[in-house]
């Protein structure tokens, strides 16, 4: 019986070819467990965040194969698998400021075509979520009033709705000070332990990626524990 994991890459390459052929990401081989937290480090410009684009299917490597439970990624999945599957948390949140908090969370539910009326399912887990990373008390607030650590904590709530498996983290801390940082650090590696998520995220901050279970590299194109 073969393990089956989560999430799985085998010998991921990217290259680009305009204006001039730089090769970004080198048989790039990484997987990750049920409830795993894994960090990515590495210079600006390392290609962190065009591998973890890759991982959550907004970006297609120039080679090589990216599986979900044992499955091979089809492009017919692709839409399911970053609404269902995957959540994103983003340094800039990508919320919108004129909406409430509860109906940025809702978002990912509405484009899965499920109800959000009060009572439904989904507007259930929003508000558990909600109150997951400590919001609760703001539901009603349109995010523009939020400060940048609640708009970030709005953006982990937004990423777990429709029970994904796997959490894609691009550098959630750093547009905020120490203090929010090490907040959001703590609610998204918490959350995910205790909801049974894995996670993976790209940060410049060491200590954050201490935290998590597995640290790995990136230099040069290569990606190492």
């Amino acid at each position: 019986m073969t393990h089956e994991f989560v999430m799985e890459a085998k010998n991921l390459h990217k290259s680009f070819t305009y204006p001039r052929k730089i090769t970004i990401l080198k048989d790039i081989s990484l997987s990750v467990n049920k409830g795993e937290t894994i960090s990515i480090v590495g210079a600006s410009g390392s290609g962190k965040s065009t591998l973890l684009h890759i991982l959550g299917t907004l970006e297609t490597p120039t080679s090589g194969e990216l599986s979900f439970f044992g499955k091979p990624v089809t492009e017919a999945e692709i839409p399911e698998l970053r609404n269902k599957r995957i959540g994103f948390v983003f340094q800039m949140g990508n919320l919108l400021e004129e909406k409430t908090l509860l109906e940025n969370v809702l978002i990912k539910a509405k484009i899965a075509r499920e109800p959000t009326g009060p009572k439904k399912s989904a507007h259930e887990e929003a508000l558990f979520l909600l109150d997951r990373v400590g919001l609760y008390d703001r539901i009603d607030f349109p995010v523009k009033y939020l400060s940048g650590g609640e708009k970030q904590r709005a953006t982990i709530a937004r990423a777990l709705m429709n029970n994904p498996s796997l959490i894609l983290a691009d550098e959630p801390t750093g547009n905020l000070d120490a203090l929010s940082g090490q907040t959001i650090q703590n609610i998204l590696i918490s959350t995910c332990k205790e909801l049974g998520k894995s996670l993976i995220v790209v940060t410049h901050d060491l200590h954050f990626a201490d935290l998590c279970d597995r640290k790995c590299e990136l230099h040069e194109g290569i990606l190492v524990e």
